[in-house]
């Protein structure tokens, strides 16, 4: 989930990220939600490697101004 203010566009971009580099992208054009809050569910792939240094970027598609990272990585145990 997640929050946002102004007018980002109609669509975000989603992608993972390991080490703050891009591991892989969850959605290309998602819609951006309602109401200034936003919901993508996404299954994780069993063939992502464990790890404590995933981010999730939300970009816009329209205005890449309108971008965001997780505050702190999270990590992925089996």
């Amino acid at each position: 989930t997640w929050n946002y203010t102004g007018n980002p566009g109609a669509y975000v971009r989603i992608e993972l990220l390991k080490n703050d580099s891009l591991y892989s992208t969850i959605a290309v054009k998602a819609g951006k939600g309602f109401n200034g809050k936003g919901t993508r569910y996404w299954s994780i792939p069993t063939d992502l490697p464990v790890g404590s240094d995933y981010k999730i970027q939300i970009t816009s598609t329209t205005n890449s101004a309108h971008t965001d990272t997780s505050d702190a990585p999270f990590a992925l145990t089996r």
